[in-house]
């Protein structure tokens, strides 16, 4: 009777686990069937990297395993940069890279002087429709100063000139910029002081080919250099 009884047992166990494993063959098979191309990182990509189509691979994947913001062409993210690092195997999302138009290029660019501050815009002087990330823009301020012989005198001066603007905030018509650390304080002088004007300059950041650091008080943030001064500071590209 014992013996019957341990048989029976040993049955339904042997039942239970040809049961699971029917259903996990099952569901693994579901899936391999469900396979789609997707773009892996080939490699280990560092924070702060500038993505190539080259760090991509194509393999199949599990479709339910694929975050809806996969990078589903290399293309997309050719020659942004990477917020995140990025491990070897995993599936590179929009979110971890970012627009090479950003303040984190403008510090790559040009150094840790820079800083990046939101201005408004005044719809009267400038329409922020008319703006956008990758423009530059010229910054005039406008404040009452104290003579020495006594009264008040209207400054209106060049702030800063050729500044380039990373993101554009429509909704309260302000502009991030990023400026020399010099020319930041006059900035913020005049915004708390008095008033800025900002005027699109007409070259944008994104097509100046020879910009260089200036971070002598006043005068130009961002200035054209000739060709042999760049190449004589070891920066020709």
């Amino acid at each position: 009777m014992l013996k019957s009884k341990t048989f029976i047992g040993w049955l339904l166990a042997i039942a239970i686990v040809g049961f699971v494993l029917g259903l996990f063959i099952l569901n693994t098979t579901q899936k391999i069937s469900n396979l789609v191309p997707t773009y892996v990182a080939i490699k280990d990509i560092p924070v702060d990297t500038v993505i190539e189509e080259k760090d991509f691979e194509k393999v199949l994947w599990p479709k339910s395993y694929i975050p809806e913001d996969a990078i589903k062409d290399p293309k997309e993210a050719a020659g942004k940069f990477t917020y995140t690092t990025i491990l070897k195997g995993q599936v590179i999302k929009n979110a971890a890279v970012s627009d090479a138009k950003t303040m984190r290029e403008v510090v790559r660019k040009f150094g840790l002087d820079y800083v990046g501050m939101a201005i408004p815009i005044e719809n009267t002087d400038l329409p922020i429709e008319h703006v956008k990330a990758g423009d530059t823009v010229d910054i005039i301020g406008t404040f009452n100063e104290t003579k020495k012989e006594g009264g008040q005198e209207i400054i209106t001066k060049y702030v800063a000139e050729n500044v380039p603007v990373t993101a554009v905030v429509p909704t309260g018509n302000k502009v991030m910029i990023a400026v020399g650390k010099a020319q930041a304080k006059d900035v913020a002088r005049n915004l708390a002081a008095g008033k800025i004007k900002v005027l699109l300059n007409p070259n944008s950041y994104g097509d100046t080919q020879h910009l260089y650091q200036s971070n002598q008080g006043g005068g130009s943030i961002l200035d054209p250099v000739p060709p042999a001064t760049e190449k004589a500071n070891g920066n020709d590209k």
